[in-house]
């Protein structure tokens, strides 16, 4: 009697030890933190091998992105440091910029008059120095800061 307790302790010991085993092959665990930005399947439903689950960003890639028209473009470097400020964030948000661009964005590649000229805009990343204090999508606005000890920029 008491061997036959023992192998079937053995045996309910090695199926249980299978099923952890299948179970932790199931669990997927991120490779980085971040935040939830999408979710693609729900509790329940069939996922096909391959396919997000959900849709995660990272802490580094949150961007501030704005836009500086023509006139103001050669004031802006990559390095340079923004001050941010939007509803209901924690006061002294900055950012780095991190990206100029070199094309207008919403008009047409064409000949320019000085009116049209006007008009054009530029697109700027920056990445901010505490994104977690950030929300993705939040209307923001910015503020180029002068370099440390520079009372005002002239460039």
């Amino acid at each position: 009697v008491f061997d036959d307790a023992q192998a079937a302790l053995r045996t309910a010991e090695a199926r249980l030890n299978s099923a952890r085993t299948r179970l932790d092959r199931r669990r997927v665990v991120s490779p980085v933190a971040g935040s939830v930005q999408e979710i693609y399947f729900r509790m329940g439903e069939r996922v096909t091998a391959g396919r997000p689950i959900v849709s995660l960003l990272p802490p580094e890639n949150v961007r501030v992105r704005f836009f500086v028209p023509q006139a103001i473009l050669p004031q802006m470097h990559i390095g340079d440091r923004i001050a941010i400020d939007c509803d209901g964030c924690a006061q002294g948000l900055t950012a780095r910029v991190s990206f100029v661009s070199v094309q207008a964005e919403f008009t047409p590649p064409v000949i320019y008059s000085q009116e049209e000229r006007a008009r054009l805009v530029f697109r700027i990343e920056a990445m901010p120095e505490r994104p977690g204090d950030m929300r993705v999508g939040q209307p923001v606005s910015v503020a180029l800061q002068p370099p440390a000890g520079v009372s005002h920029v002239r460039r």
